[in-house]
């Protein structure tokens, strides 16, 4: 059960892919690797997730005819 550790908006965001609702794609980052990113370049994890997506959805970041928007989610736990 990842729950816990993905928090309140982590798990909102997996309620609402569940129910097929139109979200942004995104990046749920849980809590157990959030208290260790302190000075981690996620650069290249964005660069190859974007990636990813941009083929998946045909939109492009930094497109402004057909603009790709993500969430990311750093959810520690409290």
């Amino acid at each position: 059960d990842i729950s816990d550790l993905i928090g309140i908006r982590g798990n909102r965001a997996i309620e609402l892919a569940l129910l097929n609702m139109p979200i942004l794609p995104g990046l749920i980052i849980d809590s157990t690797i959030a208290t260790k990113l302190n000075g981690i370049d996620l650069t290249q994890i964005i660069k190859d997730f974007s990636i990813k997506s941009e083929k998946e959805t045909g939109k492009k970041y930094a497109d402004p005819e057909n603009p790709a928007i993500y969430k990311i989610v750093i959810s520690p736990s409290m």
